[in-house]
């Protein structure tokens, strides 16, 4: 991808999380929602290691940032994001969600 050959990594994570939440991410749990699809988390919705896109530098990992300053919302964070605004509601252990 030429925005990565470029050295832009934080545009090439935002457009490559932006494209994949609308072409398969939001597509996918639209129709598991659909079906009554239940859902079950496998990384913990609190943790912003999981919610957001990071990077390993040597024993180090950071956050990606945007042109903005801003951290990435990874698409785990995207999918977290758009199933509580749908009305569905995590589960204290924070693995399950249920309507």
């Amino acid at each position: 991808m030429a925005i990565l050959e470029s050295g832009d990594s934080a545009r090439y994570w935002k457009t490559v999380t932006d494209e994949f939440w609308e072409q398969a991410n939001k597509p996918w749990l639209d129709a598991a929602i659909k079906r009554g699809d239940s859902f079950r988390l496998v990384s913990n919705p609190a943790d912003d290691l999981a919610t957001y896109v990071t990077r390993r530098i040597g024993n180090t990992t950071e956050f990606v940032l945007d042109a903005q300053g801003n951290q990435i919302r990874s698409i785990f964070g995207r999918e977290v994001d758009y199933l509580l605004s749908l009305g569905y509601q995590i589960l204290p252990d924070g693995t399950v969600v249920i309507l």
